[in-house]
């Protein structure tokens, strides 16, 4: 992946980073949850952003959420064209305004063909890394994050082009059932049965619309409620089976497969091994 800047700061849960890949490939960005937020911004790229059971495809200019613990992944439309974005994962609980809270919680994407105070704004994000550091880097940083949330709020509500957004109706209800039982021990099948389909549809439907197993999407949404419930003080041996696991050693190697570190050590990986793109 090759970056063109990059900030850290661990402090303030604040990531950024400026890529281009020239011969993106789709294997390179699977399904993942964070208990943060992230924003990107497209350059250029034919992709498309899948959250939830949404499916937008994004024309270049692009902003998109990615609000906290909602299952989401970029898809590689086509390698023909390079890829290019902006990505911001900030957690929004520790910004000084809490403008992010007033930006609609159903807006997943903003088109608002390259407007130059939000260009300028990330502009500056490759500029002020070369020329500062420490606490005044951060701060820097920090208020354009805010700052770029200020002026996405003022966007006007007719750059939100709902035509982007293609949802198919069987995968839509089997989401919702999804989130309302992932942490209960339902299968696959108990989906099915819900829904009135077969399993081989279900998994066809996922993954032609999601590039994701049924069985795997359900693992994810159990996997992020245990990584919060982890961060917020539960030990591993406890919190299993409220995240819908019914044995401690299948929780144990999901979640380490998953995150690529045990359970036990959630509280002590840095926050750039946390975050997946």
């Amino acid at each position: 992946m090759g970056f063109i800047s990059r900030y850290i700061n661990r402090e303030q849960s604040i990531v950024f980073n400026h890529i281009a890949i020239d011969v993106p490939q789709d294997a390179n960005f699977r399904m993942h949850v964070h208990d943060v937020c992230e924003m990107i911004y497209l350059v250029s790229g034919d992709i498309s952003a899948i959250i939830g059971e949404k499916t937008y495809k994004l024309p270049k200019n692009s902003v998109v959420f990615f609000r906290a613990n909602v299952p989401h992944r970029i898809r590689i439309d086509s390698s023909d064209e390079p890829y290019e974005r902006y990505d911001i994962i900030f957690d929004e609980n520790l910004l000084a305004n809490r403008i992010f809270f007033e930006i609609p919680h159903s807006i997943d994407v903003i088109n608002y063909t390259g407007e130059r105070r939000i260009t300028d704004l990330l502009k500056r994000l490759d500029y002020y890394p070369q020329h500062f550091d420490g606490k005044n880097l951060q701060m820097l940083i920090t208020g354009i994050v805010e700052e770029l949330l200020f002026n996405l709020y003022l966007m006007p509500k007719d750059t939100i082009d709902e035509t982007l957004l293609t949802v198919h109706p069987l995968i839509g209800d089997a989401v919702t059932y999804i989130n309302a039982h992932y942490a209960e021990p339902i299968t696959v099948e108990d989906i099915c049965k819900q829904l009135n389909i077969t399993k081989s549809y279900l998994h066809r439907l996922f993954v032609d619309e999601m590039s994701i197993s049924p069985k795997k999407y359900v693992n994810v949404r159990r996997l992020a409620k245990a990584q919060r419930l982890i961060r917020r003080g539960g030990r591993p041996s406890h919190i299993y089976v409220e995240c819908g696991f019914s044995e401690y050693a299948t929780f144990f190697r999901n979640y380490t497969e998953y995150f690529g570190y045990p359970p036990s050590q959630e509280n002590h990986i840095e926050i750039e091994r946390k975050i997946k793109s």
